[in-house]
């Protein structure tokens, strides 16, 4: 009888961490309630955006899309922007903040991005979406070249 109570405090705490690490990867796994794109190519979470190549001089200017693909209205809170973060030399990349400060469910926002290449190189810059929805920000990378 005192093997089957080790037993089952064995099993009982093996089922607890079980249930816990299971409920950790499937919070890892979720999708975000928006997607960002340009055109219909859709710039995943986590990837890379690449400008076409340019002269240094010139300036290429994107118009990227929001779309609230989840349930609820997706809404900036008052002093959130989208972020952009520059390696050096910085003011590479432009980015023009959306009129609106949220997208219902289904629509769209638009934001544009521009690449002023001040001089020949390869560019990047961080971009990030704050998202307090399912609290999960949204980021890619946007690159440039320049010769």
């Amino acid at each position: 009888m005192k093997n089957y109570k080790i037993f089952s405090f064995i099993f009982f705490i093996f089922f607890l961490f079980s249930c816990g690490s299971a409920h950790d990867d499937v919070s890892a796994i979720a999708e975000s309630s928006i997607l960002v794109k340009q055109n219909d190519v859709v710039i995943e979470n986590n990837k890379d955006f690449t400008f076409s190549d340019t002269s240094s001089g010139s300036s290429l200017e994107l118009e990227l899309k929001i779309k609230n693909k989840g349930e609820e209205i997706f809404y900036f809170k008052d002093s959130d922007e989208i972020l952009l973060i520059e390696d050096e030399p910085k003011n590479q990349f432009v980015l023009t903040q959306p009129s609106a400060r949220f997208i219902d469910v289904g629509e769209e926002l638009s934001f544009k991005i521009s690449f002023n290449p001040t001089q020949a190189g390869d560019f990047k810059a961080l971009v990030v979406i704050p998202n307090h929805v399912d609290e999960k920000e949204y980021k890619f990378f946007v690159k440039g070249r320049s010769y």
